[in-house]
């Protein structure tokens, strides 16, 4: 029978937990290999993200540089198209490589061919 509690109502004993304390412990390790190999799957989700979010960045940044190298050619041939004096289109060409090749100066060398004998001659821009 159950004992009377201090207000006078009757209290129902307490169920044993069932398992015995190796059962709670052996549950008690499993759970903490369950919460290990979660940390270690977020840890390993976690780096992976790291590391897609930096090749993403480095696949960007090429792009960018490729863009620009091909606005660069871009600007060139119409460049190219608009002019007629050689002199200020080579001048414009030597520039534009220059910035491409983050380069501070620059030259370019043409050589002319020879006509009936004489030798090849050399514009410097």
């Amino acid at each position: 029978m159950a004992a009377p509690s201090p207000s006078g109502a009757s209290l129902s004993p307490v169920p044993a937990l069932p398992g015995s304390s190796q059962d709670l412990a052996e549950e008690n390790r499993l759970l903490r290999d369950e919460v290990n190999t979660a940390r270690r799957a977020a840890e390993i989700t976690a780096s992976l993200v790291v590391r897609q979010f930096e090749e993403m960045e480095r696949v960007q940044r090429d792009l960018e540089q490729q863009n620009q190298y091909m606005a660069a050619l871009h600007r060139t041939a119409l460049g190219i198209l608009s002019r007629r004096e050689p002199e200020s289109l080579v001048e414009d060409l030597v520039r534009r490589a220059c910035r491409l090749g983050n380069a501070p100066n620059g030259f370019i060398c043409v050589v002319v061919p020879a006509q009936s004998g004489d030798a090849p001659s050399e514009l410097h821009y």
